[in-house]
């Protein structure tokens, strides 16, 4: 089935608009599977619990970020066997490690725990850039040597495999 883009206001309009859609979606057999995808595990409680509210009960309604729904469906895909998932908490744990062994700039802070989340999502926003614009980006940069490294670690992958097909 296509993919439908609803425009409805906030608030119980968008709530009213998404509970039709799911009950279109089931034809009438509340047992059949849809899924709704969210921008982020928060709004996914709350979708859910707005729609169990209005409708006295939900089933079969699964309530997913895009990356839950990449993972889904790439999951057994031949060209990633061999390859295991890194959890966040890994990726986390990789840059703490990081920022402890090459503080750099972030020296006096490098132990805060919110340092190397930003720096984690950091990467994530870099990582798509292309190799030359991080090239220039590094030569105009102060703080760019001390995350450098974690960039170099994922964007080489942790031990085996490639960091895209890996980490989220």
């Amino acid at each position: 089935m296509a993919a439908e883009i609803l425009r409805t206001r906030y608030g119980r309009p968008a709530t009213d608009a998404l509970a039709g859609a799911v009950q279109d979606l089931q034809g009438g057999d509340p047992l059949a599977p849809v899924t709704i995808v969210v921008d982020n595990h928060a709004t996914g409680l709350m979708v859910r619990r707005r729609l169990v509210a209005r409708a006295g009960g939900l089933a079969a309604v699964d309530v997913v970020t895009l990356l839950d729904l990449a993972r889904s469906l790439s999951a057994g895909s031949p060209r990633l066997t061999g390859r295991r998932p890194v959890s966040d908490a890994v990726v986390l744990a990789a840059t703490r490690r990081l920022l402890t062994e090459h503080p750099g700039a972030f020296d006096r802070v490098a132990d805060h725990q919110s340092v190397a989340r930003s720096v984690v999502a950091a990467h994530r926003n870099l990582r798509e850039v292309h190799r030359r614009a991080l090239d220039r980006l590094a030569a105009v940069a102060t703080c760019w040597p001390t995350w450098w490294p974690c960039t170099g670690v994922w964007s080489h992958g942790f031990g085996n495999g490639s960091t895209r097909a890996r980490t989220s």
